[in-house]
């Protein structure tokens, strides 16, 4: 009997093993390096005598491996391979906004490139124009921006009325605007609390612990800790 290897799997290296996920059902599980061979042996067809010969392995191991294989579909004893099909496109949207590379923090591990780079209201138009226009032609009912930088809330009032802009077009498009302040909280000004409320934004706000834990990650440019600001 021939066994086919799935063609949409995906794998993640982990220590000495790998994570096979298959794609078409979201399945997944963890097999070490030979396991893998054997996996790879089936991708055009094959029966179980002709691969123990091509891989020099006792045929009874490679049973146990195909019996391993075959409940997620990594193997199939048929070459048909599905595509799914998706009638049901998602109707919301996430996405992640670099508002700008300024902060105030000095933290131990950030990898943003600190300098005064920000989103131009030329760059912030046509981002509004794509978004409002993925929502038209995808018929979202709700879109999420996740404001990120740098620190967003130190360039917040250059860009608040571009947000309350999407915000009023997408509503027009039946679409809702969800917005998450991702911020460490330091400049907790009362121009943003009132931002926050008229918005009906969500904050997430940057913790590595309590006290000196934190501090000793998340520090001002003059290596103060930023914990009891």
């Amino acid at each position: 009997m021939k066994y086919y290897k799935c063609p949409r799997l995906f794998t993640v290296d982990v220590d000495e093993n790998k994570v096979v996920v298959n794609s078409r059902n979201l399945k997944w599980d963890v097999f070490d390096r030979l396991q893998i061979k054997v996996l790879e042996a089936f991708r055009d067809g094959c029966d179980v005598n002709t691969v123990a010969e091509k891989l020099d392995i006792p045929q009874a191991y490679i049973e146990r491996v195909v019996e391993l294989l075959l409940p997620a579909e990594f193997l199939k004893k048929t070459a048909d391979f599905p595509v799914p099909d998706f009638r049901d496109p998602p109707e919301v949207m996430s996405v992640w906004v670099q508002t700008s590379n300024i902060c105030n923090l000095k933290c131990s591990y950030c990898y943003t490139k600190k300098n005064k780079d920000q989103m131009s209201d030329t760059v912030w138009l046509q981002f509004k124009k794509k978004i409002l226009q993925t929502a038209c032609q995808r018929k979202l009912k709700r879109v999420t921006l996740r404001l990120g930088g740098g620190e967003p809330t130190l360039t917040l009032k250059n860009y608040a009325h571009h947000l309350e802009e999407i915000k009023n077009d997408l509503s027009k498009l039946g679409c809702e605007l969800g917005i998450i302040l991702i911020t460490n909280l330091t400049v907790a000004t009362s121009e943003m609390v009132e931002f926050v409320k008229r918005m009906d934004c969500s904050v997430s706000v940057s913790l590595d612990g309590l006290g000196e834990f934190h501090d000793t990650s998340r520090m001002f440019k003059n290596g103060d800790g930023s914990f009891n600001v």
